[in-house]
């Protein structure tokens, strides 16, 4: 299946050490704007695309995520994924809309299994376990067949 990567911008609730986001610019962090993001979704759906991945600075930030997945997934994209640092998914509110908009795949950066580290590396306090409770929403609702293209856990090494 062909796969389209959008970047929707490089703001980030997070302040990791080694990421090369915490060093953009303010006109760099600015998001990708909703009829901009749109229309390279609709593009990429008319070369051929059918799976569709959001990524950035921190896509669960961006004002608009739910109407771009959404609006994928309405014009035939069978896959939507996202790529994130997970602290947002400790809500699982916000993870039952994302679903429901049509996230199929949710992939969470951890970079360390140590609470102490965790926080140290991306400057927020209970990253680790906000992390750790966003995977639980996720495995849950997985386990109950509303995400059907998986979870994943990116680590740094």
């Amino acid at each position: 299946m062909k796969n389209f990567e959008l970047n929707i911008g490089r703001a980030c609730n997070s302040r990791c050490v080694f990421c090369v986001s915490r060093l953009a610019s303010r006109k760099e962090k600015a998001w990708l704007p909703l009829d901009r993001a749109r229309q390279e979704i609709k593009l990429a759906y008319e070369q051929g695309c059918r799976s569709l991945g959001f990524l950035g600075g921190e896509p669960t930030v961006y004002p608009h995520l739910e109407e771009v997945v959404r609006f994928g997934r309405e014009l035939g994209y069978r896959r939507v994924a996202l790529a994130t640092n997970g602290l947002r998914l400790s809500r699982r509110p916000l993870v039952e809309r994302l679903i429901e908009a049509g996230v199929t795949r949710f992939g969470i950066s951890i970079h360390s299994d140590s609470a102490a580290i965790e926080d140290e590396l991306t400057r927020v306090k209970r990253a680790f376990d906000r992390k750790l409770a966003g995977l639980e929403h996720l495995v849950a609702l997985r386990e109950a067949g509303l995400i059907p293209d998986n979870v994943s856990i990116n680590p740094l090494l």
